[in-house]
């Protein structure tokens, strides 16, 4: 009975890592765009640059070690939302 806590927990402590390295991506591009439309002038410009770089780049979804034995609902939403962001880029 111990064995199956100590898994939940193990588990738990895992989703939440990944999910609050998910939101910190999430973050950071959000955080671009507030930036790219709140600045004014050539500031602007600069920033709206530097956003268009940032969603450029490929997003590196982490996923759970046990992803390929386990897919997860966060494995799922992630792949997910990647693939619309790659439909969104094409």
């Amino acid at each position: 009975m111990a064995a199956f806590y100590m898994r939940q927990h193990s588990h738990f402590i895992q989703v939440s890592t990944l999910q609050s390295k998910v939101k910190a991506g999430i973050d950071k591009h959000h955080l671009s765009y507030v930036l790219a439309n709140e600045l004014e002038g050539d500031h602007r410009d600069e920033a709206k640059k530097k956003l268009i770089e940032t969603l450029e780049k490929e997003i590196d979804w982490p996923l759970l070690a046990s992803s390929s034995d386990h897919p997860t609902d966060l494995n799922v939403s992630a792949k997910a939302i990647a693939d619309v962001v790659k439909a969104v880029k094409e």
